[in-house]
């Protein structure tokens, strides 16, 4: 376990000396490099948690067991690109625990695999849509 994390740890101290070095050099001088950048670091910090649990477990049915009640296996790479979408909403601590319940609905529905049920869970939750439109217009 040591060695992985040893190298996960290079990987992190590589992105974080390139981000001083860009830094000096105003190489990210525009809105989206440095988003770029950035989404690389949550593409490589995701990939080494994914890395670290999958090399990690003893068997897939005993990892995945202890997650059948919050997500199906199915339901995963969907709900996190809602979920990806949703973290990016700056008033989400504010909605209502019946707005946020109405949210993980709308992701999960993203998840069922019918474009129709997400659809429906999409148009019905009206500040979800507000939201997405500030999102859009910037």
């Amino acid at each position: 376990m040591e060695e992985r994390l040893f190298f996960i740890g290079l990987a992190m101290a590589a992105y974080a000396y390139l981000s001083r070095h860009f830094k000096q050099n105003k190489t990210l001088n525009t809105a989206n490099k440095v988003g770029l950048w950035h989404a690389l670091f949550c593409a490589m910090a995701g990939f080494s948690i994914c890395l670290v649990l999958v090399m990690s477990m003893d068997t897939r049915s005993r990892f995945t067991g202890t997650a059948v009640d919050v997500f199906s296996t199915s339901e995963i790479y969907p709900s996190l690109a809602v979920a990806l979408v949703a973290a990016l909403i700056p008033d989400l601590p504010a909605w209502t625990p019946a707005e946020r319940r109405a949210l993980l609905a709308v992701m999960r529905a993203k998840g069922s695999g019918t474009e129709r049920a997400y659809s429906r869970r999409l148009d019905g939750h009206r500040r979800l849509l507000r939201s997405l439109e500030v999102l859009v217009r910037g």
